[in-house]
């Protein structure tokens, strides 16, 4: 009885541009209304979340692909508390074979809020390995 309830629109967009056969841009704006987790002076447990972004791809090659972005996160608690998210990022891509690709990616994640804040960085490096087959005989 102690919560607000979770009234509210939930919208996804998103716009693809596509300038050359080897280059994507993608801009995208989503707003949620969810349970935040909080209660008390935080909020009751109700967040309406907007999230906007922009990412880029470019093939370099036709096995190498740069993929890069930038998005703004907002998180606003029904009890008064905001938070706000900013995320950079920027890896390569290389496709090996049609079921393997190895890639890395470099992070930068900030964080503003109400409570306090943080920054943090980070590099991944990964293989994507897919094992799906064609369908029939």
């Amino acid at each position: 009885p102690s919560r607000s309830s979770l009234d509210g629109y939930t919208w996804d967009a998103r716009v693809n541009w596509t300038p050359k056969t080897y280059s994507q841009v993608t801009a995208y704006a989503t707003r949620e209304v969810t349970e935040s987790g909080f209660s008390g002076d935080a909020g009751s447990g109700v967040a309406v979340v907007d999230v906007y972004g922009l990412r880029w791809r470019y093939g370099l090659t036709d096995r190498l692909t740069l993929d890069s972005g930038v998005q703004r996160s907002t998180a606003a608690f029904d009890g008064g508390g905001t938070d706000e998210f900013m995320r950079y990022d920027a890896g390569l891509r290389y496709r090996v074979n049609r079921w393997m690709d190895f890639f890395g990616e470099w992070t930068l994640d900030t964080r503003s809020s109400s409570s306090g804040g943080f920054e943090a960085s980070g590099v991944f490096l990964g293989v994507d390995l897919r094992m799906d087959r064609p369908l029939g005989r």
